[in-house]
């Protein structure tokens, strides 16, 4: 992958009608764990170059990150005016692995909130919680950010993956319970399950169908079922968003995901914007995703919401 040149600086042309979101777990460290790998760091570099300044993405949630990996990214010039959090809590003795990036003209953001669910002797990472103020209106949007254990040390018929689910859910529950009108909501992250596993649909209430959501203000959107299968990321087929070569009955995998609340579906102040692709079509990361030399395996997702009315 080649540099990308900054088109310009954070705030410059900024869009008021609408707001961008992405999740990206970019592999450089695995349960927290950093590769140090010059190599890898530059390439995740130019791959949030191209998000921020080419797609103009307002806001990155990043998993498998490690304080050395985010303290790169920090001294990186091309990243001046962009503002970082560090999702990594080392009073805490479950440890998650995610951190952030945001244009500080557009949002005002306060530290993250770990959600973490006791069973037995585990803590079970839900999410982190992050309240996030859009300075040109004053709304407030509530993220849930989550990166869920992998398959591979949590199957899809673990009970841990519906207590991931439920209680989620219960968070989303008291957020709605405790507003006087529909919430704002946006869940994002690397579930390590597809649209269709009981943990998103059936604990978390997560819906394909935008009708039924539209009139049940406890329903949950997720657009990520329409990339089952048939996914693109520009001119390129791709099925889902992680890609694990040596699949029994797929390769591709969505598991990377941004689900809605009703608020944006009944979208009275914001909405779902209909543009959206979901897959961002980074130049050169497709090509390392499915590569066997490559550590990446995920794309990363993304997210356009546009507002209604300034009211």
């Amino acid at each position: 992958m080649n540099n990308t040149q900054q088109e310009d600086q954070p705030g410059s042309s900024p869009q008021c009608s609408k707001l961008s979101l992405a999740w990206w777990n970019t592999s450089l460290a695995p349960r927290g764990i950093s590769r140090e790998s010059a190599t890898l760091r530059e390439h995740a570099a130019d791959v949030l170059v191209y998000l921020l300044f080419t797609v103009r993405i307002d806001f990155i949630a990043l998993g498998e990150m490690s304080r050395v990996d985010l303290d790169h990214l920090r001294c990186d010039a091309r990243f001046e005016g962009y503002d970082f959090i560090l999702g990594m809590d080392s009073t805490s003795k479950t440890q998650f692995d995610t951190c952030y990036i945001y244009n500080p003209q557009r949002l005002t953001i306060a530290n993250p909130i770990n959600l973490i669910s006791i069973k037995g002797k585990k803590n079970l990472r839900i999410a982190q919680n992050l309240k996030v103020l859009v300075n040109e209106c004053q709304t407030i949007i509530n993220l849930f950010v989550s990166h869920w254990p992998s398959l591979l040390w949590c199957n899809q018929f673990h009970a841990d993956r519906q207590v991931l689910g439920i209680r989620l859910r219960d968070a989303i529950d008291n957020l709605i319970s405790e507003s006087l009108e529909a919430p704002h909501i946006i869940l994002l992250g690397d579930y390590n399950d597809e649209p269709f596993s009981q943990s998103l649909s059936e604990q978390l209430m997560a819906s394909r169908d935008i009708t039924l959501v539209r009139t049940k203000p406890h329903l949950l959107y997720n657009p990520f079922w329409n990339l089952l299968g048939n996914g693109r990321c520009g001119t390129q087929p791709r099925g889902g968003s992680y890609y694990h070569s040596k699949g029994t009955s797929t390769r591709w995998h969505t598991f990377d995901q941004i689900i809605y609340s009703h608020a944006f579906i009944n979208a009275k102040r914001w909405r779902l914007a209909a543009e959206n692709n979901h897959l961002a079509d980074v130049p050169g990361l497709g090509e390392l995703v499915i590569s066997s030399k490559s550590k990446f395996d995920h794309l990363p997702v993304i997210g356009i919401i546009e507002r209604v009315s300034k009211s």
